[in-house]
């Protein structure tokens, strides 16, 4: 579980939530974070492409002319 589902699922069954929010290793937490972010860009990526494909063409192009 992540993020608010975990909070609430922490929050209805224990009383020491504190400690359970903290991350136990930070490394696979920062990779975790990573992965996330990038599948998050991908898919902002896909939806510019499906709403305006022109658009997002043109953005690359001049990408990679800069």
């Amino acid at each position: 579980m992540r993020g608010a589902v975990r909070l609430t699922t922490i929050l209805a069954t224990r009383e020491g939530w504190a400690l359970d929010l903290r991350p136990t290793d930070r490394a696979a937490w920062q990779d975790l974070r990573r992965r996330l972010a990038y599948r998050r860009e991908t898919w902002r990526a896909q939806r510019r492409f499906r709403h305006d494909p022109a658009a997002y063409l043109a953005t690359l192009e001049r990408q990679l002319r800069a």
